[in-house]
């Protein structure tokens, strides 16, 4: 299928009241299945450690390249500039979202997609409740040609707490002090989805993608402070 007839059939489906229920069935049914504890106990798993480790090449050091808030949310009000990935829940995501931006929802995303970007990557651009719209398709499409924001989580503060220990994510021992420390759901929905951030940065790297930044903000941040960028889905 070519990308203009790709395009054409999103369009088609977007018209269409069975393509709004079907995505809102998808919803509901994604909130029922997703079980936070199962998704730390998964993450704690000595082979999802082990695959980890070795994706992130965790005997080096990672180099994460960061930015604010207000360079995402400014670069992607630019026509074709920035491709914006928010890792965030669906159901937050739904609630608010920058304009334009792809959701990868923990929900929908662990760190089998990431390690295995390659092949992946393909069936994430034609799946309609990823890439809902010829806009989400194209910007994902020519991911190499933009300046990709990736937004890790909800909350401002929890992001500060444990940015600067994800080289821990490749170590049983030091994943398992980090996760012992989160005592609320949201604080631990938080590190799921900064994980998966983290991990799709460095997939997108591998891809050759050579514009890529982490938004050191929560997401709190961006909609208290940049509220017209902002939309409801």
């Amino acid at each position: 299928m070519s990308e203009f007839t790709f395009i054409w059939v999103i369009k088609e489906l977007e018209r269409t009241r069975s393509f709004r229920r079907n995505r809102e069935n998808l919803m509901v049914e994604l909130k029922d299945q997703y079980s936070i504890p199962d998704a730390i106990q998964h993450i704690l798993e000595d082979s999802v450690v082990g695959q980890v480790a070795k994706f992130l090449d965790a005997d080096k050091v990672l180099q994460i390249r960061v930015t604010t808030a207000q360079q995402c949310a400014n670069m992607n009000d630019h026509k074709d500039i920035a491709l914006v990935i928010d890792m965030r829940s669906r159901d937050a995501f739904e609630a608010c979202s920058l304009d334009k931006s792809i959701n990868f929802p923990p929900e929908l995303f662990n760190e089998q997609q990431f390690i295995n970007w390659a092949k992946e990557v393909d069936k994430i651009e034609k799946d309609t409740s990823i890439c809902r719209n010829a806009s989400n398709f194209k910007a994902l499409n020519s991911r190499r040609r933009r300046w990709i924001f990736i937004i890790l989580a909800q909350t401002n503060e929890n992001i500060k707490n444990t940015l600067m220990r994800v080289h821990t994510l490749g170590n049983k021992a030091g994943l398992a002090e980090l996760i012992s420390g989160l005592k609320t759901p949201q604080e631990q929905l938080d590190f799921i989805t900064l994980r998966n951030g983290i991990l799709l940065y460095n997939a997108l790297k591998n891809d050759r993608c050579r514009e890529n930044d982490v938004v050191f903000h929560g997401f709190d941040h961006i909609q208290k402070n940049y509220a017209f960028h902002c939309v409801k889905n």
